[in-house]
């Protein structure tokens, strides 16, 4: 199947699913058409991208709101199986979003009180945005001791290899020792 008639199917089956068809209607109709198993679900993939972007907003929008159970029925016309992934595939885009802004501001130094009142929503909660930062706060601790340890050996290593260089090649290999040196200082400044 070629990329253009794969959009030009899924922006059909998109159109009939937000008019309350369902994607198992959708893709009974496909199959009977005579397209294959892999190329049906490659084109129902290409629905639900393009009924998230259609609607992705919206849904973010009322989670946030706390509304989207309200409108359920009559501002969405869609089954419940592509509402769920919709609604779905909204909460987690609101939570990445959540997570890279306590990212950001954790980079600035921004104290955990401010990141709370700043980030917090119905679906990222207090408690949730504190155990991220822990997370994130810890991960980042042991990547930085890894990192101390590594250039410790590192300098080490570049030390040890030059002396024995110099020794036994008769001739100075300084900037061997000199790059070690900084690795080892670096290293011990952390």
């Amino acid at each position: 199947m070629k990329y253009l008639e794969k959009v030009r199917l899924a922006e059909e089956g998109a159109k009939y699913i937000s008019d309350n068809i369902s994607l198992s209607d959708y893709r009974d109709k496909l199959r009977n058409t005579g397209y294959y198993e892999y190329d049906i679900d490659n084109i129902i993939s290409s629905i639900k991208i393009v009924l998230y972007e259609k609607y992705g907003k919206d849904f973010e929008t009322l989670l946030l709101e706390g509304t989207l159970d309200e409108n359920r029925g009559g501002y969405f016309e869609l089954e419940d199986s592509v509402f769920e992934m919709i609604a779905s595939r909204a909460k987690g885009n609101i939570i990445k979003n959540s997570k890279r802004k306590i990212k950001d501001l954790l980079y600035k130094s921004v104290r955990p009180e401010i990141i709370v009142k700043e980030v917090e929503n119905r679906i990222f909660t207090e408690n949730d945005i504190i155990n991220f930062i822990n997370e994130y706060v810890q991960e980042n601790e042991i990547v930085s001791k890894k990192q101390e340890a590594e250039k410790i050996m590192l300098g080490f290593v570049l030390i040890v290899g030059g002396i024995i260089l110099t020794l036994s090649m008769s001739r100075l290999f300084y900037g061997m020792i000199a790059v070690g040196i900084v690795k080892l200082r670096k290293g011990m400044s952390y």
